[in-house]
C-alpha cells in the first residue's frame, strides 16, 4: 500500500496498480486487507479516469471508470464517483451523427429493384442506428429524413455544403451521406430444360422450365462531412450482396391451357417470382444495412479521443 500510494501523486499509476496486484496476489491477505487494497486500487483506477478526463481523453476516461467499478462493483458506496466520471465523459465526448438517407445517382436510379432504397432506409432507421455504440448518437432519423425532403436533397442530390448546412440544423458535429452509384443484378448458373405436357384439349406440347441463380450487387459511397469546417473528412466505399436460387417454367402460350398438376403450376405462379424476388432484395438490405452502420460507426469513433 505505501509503494502504491507514492507512485500515485506522480502519475505512475501502472506502478501503483501493479504493486496493489502483486500484494493481492501474493500475501494471501485477510478479508478485511484485501477491501483495503481493493479500495486502494479503485482509487487509482478513478485518479487516472480523472486525469484521462482533464486531458480530453473521454474513451480511456470511462474505461478507467469502468475498470473501477469491476474492482469494487456497482452496488458498492464508492461507485457513485466512478458513476459520475463516466457520465461526464459520455456528456463531453460524445460525437453526434446526422446519417442522412440513402440515395442513389441519377443513373443507377433506373436499374435499382424496386423499393431496395425504401427497405434499405427502414432497416438502418428502425434497426441500426438504434444501437449506437457508447460516444456515437445518431440524430433523429425521422428529423433527419424530414429535413432532407424538406430541402428536395432526395431529388437533386447532396453537395458538402446541403449535408454541412443540415447538419447544422439538426445539431450534429459530424454528417454521413451515403449514394448508391453501382448496381448489378445477373443471372448465374442458367439451365433450361424442356418438359413434354398436353393441353386440356389433348394436344402435345411442351414448355420449359429454367433453373438458376438470381445475383444482386450494390455498392454505396460515403462522406463524413464535419459541420464546423463544411469538408469532407473521409470517404469510404461499401459494398453489399445476395443471391437466391430460382426455378421457373415457361411457355410460348398461355400456360393455363396446359394440364399440369399442382407442383407444375406453381413454376408459372407470379406472385412466388414476386416474392423471391422481394426475399433477395431482402437478404441484400440486411447484409448492406450491417456494414453501413458499422463502417459509420467506426468512422464516427475515429472523432472522439
Amino acid at each position: 500500500l505505501d509503494g502504491a500510494r507514492g507512485a500515485a501523486p506522480g502519475r505512475d499509476w501502472s506502478t501503483a496498480l501493479s504493486r496493489l496486484e502483486r500484494a493481492t496476489d501474493r500475501w494471501q491477505p485477510s478479508a478485511e486487507q484485501r477491501l483495503e487494497l481493493g479500495r486502494a486500487r479503485f482509487d487509482v483506477q478513478l485518479e487516472w479516469a480523472g486525469y484521462e478526463l482533464e486531458e480530453g481523453r473521454f474513451r480511456s476516461a470511462y474505461r478507467r471508470a469502468e475498470s473501477a467499478l469491476g474492482i469494487l462493483g456497482r452496488g458498492s458506496p464508492e461507485a457513485g464517483r466512478a458513476l459520475d466520471v463516466q457520465e461526464e465523459a459520455l456528456r463531453r465526448g460524445t460525437v453526434r451523427v446526422a446519417a442522412l438517407p440513402v440515395i442513389s445517382t441519377e443513373a443507377v436510379r433506373p436499374r435499382l429493384p424496386a423499393g431496395l432504397l425504401d427497405e434499405l432506409n427502414d432497416e438502418l432507421a428502425l434497426t441500426r442506428w438504434a444501437r449506437e455504440p457508447l460516444f456515437v448518437e445518431i440524430v433523429d432519423p425521422q428529423a433527419t429524413a424530414r429535413e432532407f425532403r424538406r430541402e428536395g436533397l432526395h431529388r437533386r442530390g447532396v453537395s458538402t455544403r446541403d449535408a454541412a448546412l443540415l447538419g447544422q440544423r439538426l445539431g450534429a458535429g459530424i454528417v454521413v451521406v451515403a449514394e448508391v452509384d453501382t448496381v448489378r443484378a445477373d443471372t448465374a448458373e442458367r439451365r433450361a430444360t424442356r418438359r413434354p405436357a398436353r393441353t386440356r384439349a389433348g394436344v402435345d406440347t411442351a414448355y420449359t422450365v429454367e433453373e438458376g441463380r438470381r445475383e444482386l450487387w450494390v455498392n454505396v459511397n460515403l462522406a463524413v462531412v464535419e459541420v464546423d469546417t463544411r469538408r469532407v473528412l473521409e470517404t469510404d466505399r461499401v459494398s453489399g450482396q445476395a443471391s437466391r436460387r430460382f426455378r421457373r417454367g415457361g411457355f410460348a402460350g398461355d400456360w393455363r391451357t396446359l394440364s399440369l398438376s399442382r407442383e407444375e403450376r406453381d413454376l408459372f405462379d407470379e406472385d412466388a417470382a414476386e416474392d423471391d424476388e422481394h426475399e433477395l432484395v431482402r437478404e441484400l438490405v440486411v447484409g448492406l444495412s450491417d456494414r453501413l452502420a458499422r463502417a459509420v460507426y467506426d468512422r464516427a469513433l475515429r472523432y472522439v479521443d
